[in-house]
């Protein structure tokens, strides 16, 4: 009998034992075994296109500081191909991807995707473009989208003397003629961004303060599709031929991207012809290199700045925490609904940038570059890297190294104007005989190319013609060959 009870008495300290080392395991913010088996693991990191430089960066970016933390990374660009990112993404997942970073083309179209990342237990992060129509997406890091539309029309507003630099009414002027442009339909942040703007315009719009000649005031008349710059240019050439012939001035252009502005601008001062010291106040958004240089030079009026290193902060201290069994911090859990659930989000502030405050907001912060040149812009050159020549000239200049901050006028970089108008970064030669083609430049890239080391067979190209010399021109096979033989 005796050991009867003592048997029991084991048997209730040991249940009691192992409930409570299971109430352990469940309890707190954190699971430590996810933060064990999750250590190294591989993040996909899916960009919508290599064409636009915030994208570039941004997916450097956010890989670099994953791999910081321990993270192996996956970085693809999909060109602005749907099907090429969701073909993308399955490879991310299939390689055993633990978390996906997503900039989606479309936000409607990784519905199929993103249900087989469920499956894997896969997290998902929406990168500055909320995804839409799926419940599989955890979380959305991005700029407040509705105020950057705000900004823009405030831009807007200061440039036609209506409102005073601290945003304050200023009456008695007017009317202006404007037109105005908006992102593509299928990014959900260009609803945001002519939503906020129209806020802001529409009570001068029904005052007569600001009108619109061509009449194109709805969304859809206004939307250019993946915000294309060559779309944007032919539309204000259309308009200002059906709307302006007859000497109508235009006085102010709301445009929600800086690619869309370079082409606006362009068919301006081509079928308007404004010249550039008098161009109507254009706005834009990203505080790309091409607008900043072109706000410098008087011709775009402001820009968005939207410090695209914040955003990536912020997405990898997303998915740090939540490899880690940890909830990552939000600020807006009402307002980004999908369709099916509203997505937790962090919210990050913009800025709008004009001629009076660039240096501040892009030099200082360390976003650019600035180094004093008499060649360069309003003060502006590319920050001097280890390799430069201190005393400066075009021969000086070198690729940055991927841990520098770019310069605004940096053509070895990412120069970039139009979205789809944009050069990449000049290819790295492969080895062989064969040696990629970079853009012509400067005549101190001609002579590095003519210093290059070239096949021993093919010395004597050198003085064939240089349409023989070209790398895809049919008779160049021939021409090698009969080189060989004599």
């Amino acid at each position: 009998m005796r050991i009867k009870k003592l048997l029991g008495a084991f048997a209730v300290v040991l249940a009691l034992t192992v409930g409570a080392t299971g109430c352990g395991a469940r309890g707190g913010a954190a699971n430590p075994s996810a933060s064990a088996d999750n250590s190294g693991a591989l993040v996909g990191i899916s960009m919508p296109t290599q064409t636009s430089e915030r994208w570039i960066a941004d997916g450097k970016n956010v890989a670099d500081s994953l791999t910081k933390l321990g993270y192996k990374t996956d970085v693809q660009f999909a060109n602005d191909d749907i099907p090429t990112q969701v073909s993308q993404i399955e490879n991310m997942l299939t390689k055993g991807a633990k978390a996906l970073i997503i900039a989606a083309i479309d936000g409607t179209t990784l519905t199929d995707v993103l249900a087989k990342a469920k499956e894997q237990n896969v997290k998902v992060i929406a990168y500055d473009r909320l995804i839409n129509g799926t419940p599989n997406v955890d979380y959305y890091t991005t700029f407040d989208n509705y105020t950057v539309g705000v900004q823009q029309a405030t831009s807007l507003l200061t440039g036609l003397g209506l409102v005073d630099a601290n945003g304050k009414k200023v009456d008695g002027k007017g009317p202006f003629n404007v037109e105005l442009f908006a992102g593509s339909p299928d990014d959900n942040n260009a609803n945001f961004f002519w939503t906020g703007a129209m806020d802001t315009l529409k009570p001068y719009m029904d005052a007569g303060t600001l009108k619109v000649p061509s009449g194109q005031t709805k969304f859809e008349q206004a939307a250019i599709l993946r915000w294309q710059a060559p779309v944007a240019q032919k539309r204000m050439e259309d308009i200002l031929t059906a709307a302006y012939s007859s000497g109508t001035k235009l006085n102010g252009v709301l445009s929600p991207y800086d690619g869309l502005s370079i082409g606006i601008i362009s068919a301006l001062t081509s079928t308007g012809g404004y010249a550039k010291g008098s161009l109507p106040i254009v706005t834009g958004q990203d505080a790309e290199k091409g607008s900043v240089k072109s706000i410098i030079a008087g011709e775009q009026y402001s820009t968005i700045f939207k410090d695209t290193r914040q955003l990536g902060s912020q997405a990898v201290k997303m998915v740090d925490a939540l490899l880690k069994g940890q909830e990552p911090e939000t600020n807006d859990t009402k307002t980004y609904n999908n369709k099916v659930k509203v997505v937790p989000a962090y919210l990050l502030k913009s800025v709008i940038i004009t001629k009076d405050n660039y240096k501040k907001e892009l030099i200082d912060s360390g976003y650019y570059t600035d180094a004093t040149s008499s060649r360069n812009v309003a003060g502006l050159w590319p920050g001097m890297r280890p390799g430069h020549n201190p005393a400066g000239g075009p021969c000086s200049r070198r690729r940055p190294s991927p841990d520098q901050p770019v310069g605004i006028d940096d053509e070895h970089t990412y120069s970039s104007n139009a979205r789809n108008h944009q050069d990449l970064p000049g290819r790295k030669s492969p080895p062989g005989r064969h040696p990629g083609r970079e853009p012509r430049r400067s005549a101190c890239h001609l002579r590095r190319k003519r210093r290059r080391k070239i096949h021993p067979h093919e010395s004597s190209l050198r003085r064939l013609p240089a349409q023989l010399l070209r790398r895809r021109d049919p008779l160049r096979k021939r021409a090698v060959q009969l080189l060989q033989h004599h």
